[in-house]
């Protein structure tokens, strides 16, 4: 069962991801509700990868522990960023909070946003060959496969997302 919410809870922050960075096509407050949920799944992934926490001060970390701590203390970071750079920007969801500060936040919220997209994209690169074994494919070339279309569906992300943030 853990398991299952596991990939459910991946898959949907994965499809959640591209949706959000094509912020001029959704809309403001399509955006504003997905991002929540993405942290939803987000906090999720983190109570059921507690393991994974209770462990991060235990054993010796060798250079491949080294960099997938790395990159998911930075995806955290950007995480936390973003929700409160988010709610600080709110238009819609958050209109009650007015913490004040608006432009400067817009303007971390992009950097986060754009950092974490790099961040999110290594951290799910570090798991393809996991995922793969969730889905019982043994073959290499498959696989290899999927890193090479994750990069291509990167890249067109990337290139819609760039410039459309509104400057208000």
């Amino acid at each position: 069962m853990k398991m299952k919410m596991k990939t459910a809870a991946d898959i949907l922050m994965t499809e959640a991801l591209p949706v959000l960075m094509c912020y001029s096509i959704v809309g403001e407050t399509a955006h504003e509700v997905i991002g929540i949920a993405m942290f939803g799944l987000f906090i999720l992934n983190h109570i059921l990868n507690f393991g994974w926490i209770m462990s991060l001060f235990k054993g010796k970390y060798d250079l491949r522990r080294c960099v997938n701590t790395a990159v998911n203390a930075l995806v955290f970071l950007c995480m936390i960023g973003l929700m409160y750079s988010g709610i600080v920007i709110s238009k819609h969801v958050f209109t009650f909070v007015n913490i004040g500060g608006v432009m400067t936040a817009r303007t971390i919220h992009i950097l986060y946003a754009y950092w974490g997209l790099v961040l999110m994209s290594v951290h799910l690169g570090m798991h393809i060959s996991q995922m793969a074994a969730r889905m019982k494919l043994k073959n290499k070339a498959v696989v290899w496969a999927l890193r090479i279309i994750f990069g291509v569906i990167g890249g067109i992300v990337k290139k819609c997302a760039v410039g459309e943030y509104p400057k208000s």
